[in-house]
């Protein structure tokens, strides 16, 4: 929203993409010269404002071009940019067109300032104050490389003491400019939730499949996949999500190889079968699926639940949250699982509901109201991505990631559609991670970031869980370490479904079930000496930042 100066709020307008050119320009010249609140989406502002509008032979329209960009750049007093971590890409045409925004008078809203790691809140804070933090390269010295080595689980306790002094200071340097509300102001409003971590070992199948992928990718013996992180690892996903799917998927694959370009199977965006491209191999000689095809050999239904640990897990929830009639929502980042989870569903008779990208949003609402209101569908299959943001689904209080990606804030966008004001029953959450398999790795540092930023933008000095180490992720399917069966702790918050789990088929996978709790690590806090340390630090920034604008000013 932007509000030209020494005005009232007064007229609200909006500039639709579908309206026309030159409406749109009237639009903003009565924006300009009457007052009020001007309401543009991110494309029309970059399509405004890039340097190459009007480049045509018609001067006149140029001229037009260029005036429109003059006002929506230079007549705002106050800007407020929503969704404001789309400002962390620095080369973006849309963050460098912001920059160009005349007024300091700046509000950046976001729900997830940092998703990858604390340079993402670097950039925001500084479009809302340029230079509060400094540069980027010395921000990075003094805060990010110490912060992010001391907030990991195998940090040494030099790192971690150094790593709470630059949060300390962070947090003293952005106070000012940084206001943050997390659904702990809804406390009273909102029942409890509780979340789960479910770690479960592959079935025979599926460690055989898993295996003979991995040394065939090392061996490149498969023309369709490339040896890049993002050519395999969306199949390694499926195979742990289902050996059926992982297969079809290998199998289309060879099928479109000849055109030199594939789909990502993870993805979920509208349009597309499952994503972004890319690049393979055109050699179609080469191929593991015979090897594959054998393993298949004692499994005379490929498409059978129990070839798959995951989905028996799955179908246990789902039984359990039916027979004690709660809904369930089920999250899933790639189309071909949501598919075949819905063929589970016809199977097994169950009524649900499915939404992922390609579906129009008028008609997700559909979907969501006929979830809400019919009392005989208790499962929503949802796409991460494309269902993940704007829905209200508070009839369902159970809810399963059902895999998951590097960036822990679209899981926690997910948990969102239930958990919200409107919800009556308690919350529980369960993220399902495949032991012993690059999915555990992923989770890792996936609870790295989420951590990373409790710690640094809510003060939250939660024991270490994660970690950012380096890692080789194509690596065979090997024996994990989290063992310890059903933590009594979860027991306790969720026996019904977690002594149904307990007690079926789908047991002998379940390594261990732990509550995903808050404790506080008691060694967080700070001596008497380290916050004069953290004065003394501050200090010494703010006169280092006096001195550089004086040298600006005369300069």
């Amino acid at each position: 929203m932007w509000s030209p100066p020494n005005h009232n709020l007064g007229k609200i307008r909006s500039i639709p993409a579908k309206k026309p050119t030159l409406d749109r320009n009237e639009e903003i010249r009565g924006w300009n010269d009457e007052g009020g609140i001007l309401i543009l989406s991110y494309n029309i502002f970059r399509m405004l404002t890039k340097d190459n509008v009007g480049k045509d032979n018609d001067q006149g329209q140029r001229s037009v071009n260029e005036s429109v960009k003059s006002l929506v750049l230079n007549s705002p007093t106050l800007v407020v940019v929503d969704e404001a971590q789309g400002l962390r890409n620095q080369g973006s045409q849309i963050a460098e067109a912001a920059s160009r925004l005349r007024t300091r008078k700046r509000i950046a809203l976001t729900g997830t300032p940092i998703s990858n790691g604390l340079e993402d809140y670097y950039w925001m804070v500084n479009w809302v104050a340029p230079q509060l933090l400094g540069s980027f390269e010395k921000f990075k010295e003094d805060f990010i490389e110490p912060i992010e080595n001391g907030s990991q689980i195998e940090s040494k306790r030099e790192d971690r003491r150094k790593a709470l002094l630059c949060q300390a200071m962070f947090l003293s340097l952005t106070e000012s400019k940084a206001q943050r509300m997390d659904m702990s102001v809804l406390g009273v409003d909102l029942p409890p939730k509780y979340e789960f971590s479910v770690y479960f070992e592959l079935t025979s199948l599926q460690k055989s499949l898993y295996n003979i992928f991995v040394q065939g990718v090392a061996l490149r013996k498969e023309a369709g996949v490339a040896p890049r992180l993002m050519s395999w690892l969306p199949l390694l996903k499926l195979c742990c999500n289902h050996p059926a799917i992982f297969k079809a998927e290998l199998e289309s694959r060879k099928s479109k190889n000849s055109t030199g370009e594939q789909k990502d199977p993870s993805s979920d965006g509208p349009g597309a079968n499952l994503g972004s491209n890319v690049p393979v191999e055109k050699n179609i000689t080469k191929s593991m699926l015979p090897e594959l095809h054998d393993a298949f050999k004692e499994a005379p239904d490929s498409l059978d639940p129990s070839l798959s640990s995951r989905v028996m897990i799955l179908n246990e929830i789902i039984n359990q949250a039916i027979a004690v009639g709660d809904k369930i929502l089920v999250f899933s980042s790639s189309i071909p699982t949501l598919n075949y989870l819905a063929q589970v569903m016809e199977k097994t008779q169950r009524k649900y509901a499915l939404l992922e990208g390609t579906i129009p949003t008028t008609k997700r609402l559909e979907l969501v109201r006929g979830f809400n209101n019919d009392p005989s569908t208790y499962v929503f299959l949802i796409s991460t991505k494309a269902g993940g943001v704007g829905l209200n689904i508070q009839t369902a209080n159970r809810v399963v990631i059902f895999d998951f990606e590097f960036n822990p804030t679209w899981e926690e966008q997910a948990i969102g559609r239930a958990y919200r004001i409107g919800q009556k029953k308690k919350v529980f959450v369960y993220r399902l991670v495949a032991a012993g398999t690059v999915e555990e790795k992923i989770f890792c540092k996936a609870t790295f970031k989420s951590q990373l930023a409790g710690r640094l933008l809510d003060d939250e000095h939660v024991a270490r869980m994660g970690s950012k180490a380096e890692e080789k992720y194509l690596v065979p399917w090997s024996k994990s370490a989290q063992q310890g069966g059903i933590c009594p702790k979860a027991l306790a918050k969720d026996p019904g479904t977690l002594e149904r789990i307990k007690s079926s088929k789908c047991a002998q996978y379940i390594l261990s079930v732990k509550e995903v709790d808050h404790e506080r690590d008691p060694d967080d806090t700070l001596t008497a000496e380290e916050w004069r340390t953290v004065e003394d630090g501050l200090k010494k920034m703010r006169g280092l930042r006096i001195t550089s604008k004086e040298q600006s000013k005369e300069l």
